[in-house]
């Protein structure tokens, strides 16, 4: 079984987040990764930044179960941890095999081969033992202490006693959970009349937190990036100029296209 597009270009950028600081999504929309299938993209987008925002929790998890201390493992071969432990723990649709045995092969491509033995016992053992993403979520509700808040939350401690401390705990609990919650993707509409063009393709939206003019996403994005007659075919969102971001409140727009949908991008 070949290694996917998908996890291959995830640990790509999370290699270079480590090394060079650098920022990912500024690396996801790079030319680089622009001729990716949407599904590959989608998944690459899921991997990359589940692993960055629920990190600390990653670590702490595979720390349980390593019988060496994190800071002594190649850089390669934590990633490739990170990876499989998200998936295994987050991500219900695919199959903890599956996982596991790319998760192998990334630590075979990045020529650590002394460490495949250790990394697929690891992946193995973390499959058994590692919480569930939607556990972990509820966890941020039930924490009792700012050690358990932070813990849960993936989140740095002294942050935490901040807003503790400047607010309560409940309010604590709701940012930490409300940091940790997938954004909805959102569209700009500047005319009313598109929105009877996107029920058309199947596109079901409902009306923004904010403005009058956007609109969620709440099925049917794969409609919105569709491509008619194959991948060398323009999507619908190219045809009509429509984007989206990851929130409805994002300012830095860029627009395109037709004048009726904005092209809204983070």
């Amino acid at each position: 079984m070949s290694i996917s597009p998908a996890r291959s270009a995830a640990f790509d950028i999370l290699l270079r987040v480590e090394r060079e600081n650098s920022y990912a999504s500024e690396l996801l929309h790079s030319s680089r990764y622009s001729t990716m299938s949407l599904t590959d993209h989608g998944l690459t987008t899921e991997l990359v930044m589940g692993v960055l925002r629920w990190r600390s929790l990653l670590d702490a998890r595979i720390a349980e179960v390593s019988s060496q201390a994190l800071s002594k493992l190649d850089l390669e071969v934590l990633t490739t941890l990170r990876l499989g432990a998200y998936q295994l723990g987050w991500l219900d649709r695919i199959p903890p095999h599956a996982a596991i045995h790319e998760s192998v092969e990334l630590v075979k491509r990045a020529r650590k081969r002394s460490a495949v033995p250790f990394a697929n016992a690891m992946l193995r053992n973390l499959a058994g033992t590692i919480v569930k993403g939607l556990l972990a979520e509820d966890r941020i509700a039930e924490a009792q202490t700012v050690k358990d808040l932070a813990a849960n939350s993936a989140h740095p401690t002294w942050i935490v006693e901040r807003w503790v401390k400047q607010f309560d705990l409940e309010t604590g609990r709701d940012v930490c959970g409300y940091d940790q919650r997938i954004p909805a993707t959102c569209i700009r509409l500047r005319d009313r009349a598109a929105e009877g063009d996107l029920r058309k393709e199947g596109i079901e939206v409902a009306p923004g937190d904010f403005l009058a003019s956007a609109r969620r996403v709440v099925s049917g994005l794969a409609g919105v990036c569709r491509k008619p007659g194959g991948d060398s075919g323009r999507s619908f969102a190219t045809r009509r100029g429509i984007g989206w971001t990851r929130h409805s409140h994002s300012r830095r727009l860029r627009c395109t296209g037709r004048q009726d949908v904005e092209h809204c991008r983070p």
